[in-house]
């Protein structure tokens, strides 16, 4: 809000809600410094203060940032400085000097908008008088529907808790997600996310208006009883076109069995879709990252107080996952995922202290040196960085992760997010990335906002407004 205030005139009142955030959090993104930028370049006309201002941003990978050094340097005379700043800048955004009038003119009131491009334009950058150019509209329609794709797809629904104990609801839900997680590696293979497929949960929806609403071939149900360490688990694959069974198998035995369940299970699904899996993929369906059952009861446990995303959740996370390491010792995912708690107790402000990022990080570092291809330390890794500027470790543990999980919803988002802090949500590496979050989730509003704002920057508003829309429909506000 501070910036955005800044951007329309109002610079007094946008610099004290900028200070008044970094306060709140000192461990803020970069980008909280434009305020500072802005108020500083157009309010006092202080160009060295500005150029200081926006420097403390720390965003390589931000197109914003360059934009300000080359102006601030440009109205300095500072031909070096400048020079630097404009060749960044057309190495993110090569097409810049053609779009700048139609970029400026979305964010910034006349005056300001004039003001940078004097500055730019004693920088070295050259623009034409008129250069309001729009982007081409290639991707006119990308991210406006889930559509209809040649691989099949799938959903698997919210496992039914059929336990005498209602508490034994994180056992069904982390099964669910296990079976989600293995199969969203299967590239032939389109599986909807956690985010999407948990909002089924209860619902009296029948199976084939689910599947018409998330557009997929195929749906997964199934339900789980557990009584002290005795385990049945019912799984059934339809088949959405012809509204038949493919497969379906009663499973039966112990809480100690569940990792062989799990895994017949997506085995199973495998098969009735006749998938062939490379070897990374079958790698993935056979690993046992806790081979410990009461271990691995501890981190379904903590997984489902994570994702409540309270403080007290917080809380009986981190003692659940420290006795799952009193039981097993140092294991990769139970350091990583503890190091996910210290991480989001910082990052939802709940403890907004760095011991927290220092934590986290420590935990991460233990994951990797245990296994460096250890996809939530590597995710882990690349968050910490974040929180420390540094947006090239970011993006390249996040795209890491990524490749590792493609389907992991969290992995997603955090991705995008930090593409479009980065300023590089338009080039060609990140378009797939936005295309592929609305397919596998196409129920979060959080998508919907991020083609929105996607749109918006290429200058397609019909598009943007759509994309809105959905939010409100997903939000039952529209």
């Amino acid at each position: 809000m501070g910036e955005l205030l800044t951007y329309v005139g109002d610079s007094e009142r946008g610099l004290s809600l900028a200070t008044r955030a970094k306060e709140i959090n000192p461990n803020h993104p970069g980008w909280f410094w434009y305020a500072d930028y802005f108020h500083a370049y157009q309010r006092r006309r202080d160009y060295r203060e500005a150029l200081n201002s926006i420097v403390k941003a720390n965003l390589p990978g931000h197109w914003g940032m360059h934009v300000g050094i080359a102006a601030a340097a440009g109205q300095l005379g500072d031909d070096e400085t400048a020079s630097k700043a404009v060749r960044d800048l057309l190495k993110l955004r090569p097409e810049f000097s053609s779009t700048i009038y139609a970029e400026l003119k979305k964010w910034f009131r006349t005056e300001l908008r004039e003001h940078l491009i004097d500055g730019l334009r004693k920088a070295g950058l050259e623009i034409a008088e008129d250069g309001a150019t729009r982007r081409s509209g290639d991707e006119a329609t990308t991210f406006s529907s889930p559509g209809s794709f040649s691989r099949p797809s799938i959903v698997v629904l919210p496992f039914v808790n059929r336990s005498p104990d209602a508490d034994n609801e994180y056992f069904s839900d982390g099964l669910t997600e296990e079976i989600i997680s293995d199969l969203s590696v299967i590239k032939a293979l389109r599986v909807i996310s956690r985010n999407s497929s948990m909002t089924f949960k209860g619902t009296s929806k029948d199976t084939l208006s689910i599947a018409k609403e998330l557009s997929v071939t195929h749906v997964v149900s199934g339900s789980v009883r557990k009584v002290a360490d005795d385990l049945r688990i019912n799984a059934e694959l339809i088949e959405v076109a012809s509204d038949t069974p493919l497969w379906s198998e009663k499973f039966s035995g112990t809480v100690a069995n569940v990792f062989g369940f799990q895994e017949e299970i997506s085995q199973k699904i495998v098969n009735a879709l006749q998938l062939r899996l490379t070897d990374a993929e079958t790698e993935v369906l056979t690993e046992r990252p806790i081979d410990n059952a009461a271990a691995y009861d501890c981190y379904m446990r903590a997984r489902h107080e994570i994702f409540l995303f309270t403080a007290e959740g917080l809380d009986r996370a981190q003692k659940l996952v420290d006795s799952g390491l009193s039981l097993i010792g140092e294991n990769p995912l139970l350091l990583a995922t503890r190091g996910l708690v210290s991480w989001y107790y910082l990052n939802f402000s709940i403890r907004p202290d760095v011991q927290y990022l220092n934590e986290a990080d420590a935990y991460a570092t233990k994951a990797l040196e245990q296994d460096p291809k250890n996809w939530v330390g590597v995710f882990l890794r690349g968050l910490v960085a974040a929180k420390r500027g540094d947006i090239e470790i970011t993006l390249r543990d996040l795209r890491t992760a990524h490749e590792q999980r493609p389907g992991d919803s969290m992995v997603v988002n955090e991705l995008i997010r930090h593409l479009t802090s980065a300023g590089q949500e338009l080039t060609e590496s990140a378009r797939p990335v936005y295309v592929e979050s609305l397919r596998l989730d196409p129920l979060h509003p959080l998508n919907w906002a991020q083609a929105a704002w996607r749109h918006f920057n290429a200058g397609r508003l019909e598009e943007s407004m759509k994309a809105a829309r959905r939010i409100l429909q997903l939000t039952d506000r529209g």
